[in-house]
């Protein structure tokens, strides 16, 4: 049990339902609970607004307990407590204006953040929105744009692994970035891929995908059918670990030919093994990515073997050049 005083809800999502006897109840009603120790204890909680169960909780938590220290935060809607606008990608960071509700101007003008991705800034308005009621706005006279200079970010999450150079069978040079990612659930799939789509940093965008766990695929399976509509490339790896006695008839190619129905714009390559992985997105890349200096982003999703071979691709590619 953890013992917590102050919290920030992101999202509610139908993750690791297995936890919660298969239940999104039962999830639903654990984050209550959760919410109801922060508020017992007087605690601040915030709670993003932009998921329909958080934002469920946050308006069913603001009727039941009408004095608590209860904020919403979100990406864009002005009826948040907290809220960014002028989001903009500048090559290097992302750049937003932190508002509060009811004041005309930004509370922190240019906020940087050294990643990509909207998730992102969503996920910093929560946290410098906490940091803003624990201090009664008296943190205000010390944050500004900068506030986040100095972050490396988090492990596994939109991680540099590689840099390379190859040569295509034009014979013209592209640039690669190996990134990895730790995006294993449709609802972290479909955002990072917007993210990168987004940034428009990268000429090209390989998405490597390791589906991870047959239990996960299975109940979830709709969901991921429509998480890779706005990619472009996708290989899909293994899918990792064994069935572990769960009666399915899901197997890889399977997966990726349902995927493929609902992924129209979108050219999804069925891996032949993990064994070959890393030898077929290097032809893939020779063969397909063939503009003069043309920047490409080979991101690696997954939570199982995914990292392992995203940081073996550099060595390996190099000595395929």
């Amino acid at each position: 049990k953890m013992n917590i005083d102050h919290a920030i809800i992101t999202n509610i999502d139908n993750d690791h339902l297995e936890f919660y006897s298969n239940s999104f109840f039962n999830l639903y009603d654990a984050f209550v609970k959760f919410a109801t120790q922060i508020i017992n204890k007087k605690g601040i909680l915030l709670i993003g607004i932009d998921f329909e169960y958080s934002k469920k909780l946050y308006n069913d938590l603001k009727i039941k307990y009408k004095h608590a220290s209860i904020f919403s935060y979100s990406l864009n809607q002005e009826n948040a407590d907290y809220f960014a606008k002028n989001i903009k990608d500048d090559g290097i960071y992302t750049v937003f204006d932190l508002y509060k509700k009811n004041h005309t101007n930004p509370i922190i003008k240019e906020i940087k953040i050294p990643n990509i991705g909207k998730h992102n800034v969503f996920n910093a308005i929560g946290a410098i929105s906490l940091v803003i009621n624990l201090f009664n706005n008296q943190a205000l006279k010390y944050i500004d744009g900068n506030v986040f200079d100095g972050l490396k970010g988090i492990d596994k999450r939109f991680m540099l692994v590689g840099k390379v150079k190859i040569t295509s069978k034009s014979q013209n040079v592209i640039d690669v970035d190996i990134v990895d990612d730790y995006a294993h659930h449709p609802t972290e799939i479909t955002t990072i891929i917007k993210a990168v789509n987004d940034s428009k940093r990268w000429d090209n965008f390989l998405l490597v995908f390791e589906p991870h766990k047959y239990t996960r695929v299975v109940s979830i399976y709709d969901d991921f059918l429509t998480a890779f509509k706005e990619a472009k490339d996708v290989i899909v790896m293994d899918i990792f670990g064994v069935s572990g006695g769960l009666k399915t008839d899901i197997t890889k190619d399977k997966f990726v030919n349902d995927i493929k129905k609902h992924s129209n714009n979108t050219n999804i390559i069925i891996s032949k093994s993990n064994q070959s992985l890393l030898e077929e997105i290097f032809d893939f890349i020779k063969n397909n990515y063939t503009s003069n200096n043309s920047k490409t982003l080979v991101l690696f999703i997954g939570a199982g073997l995914s990292s392992y071979f995203a940081k073996k691709t550099q060595t390996f590619f190099n000595k395929l050049s």
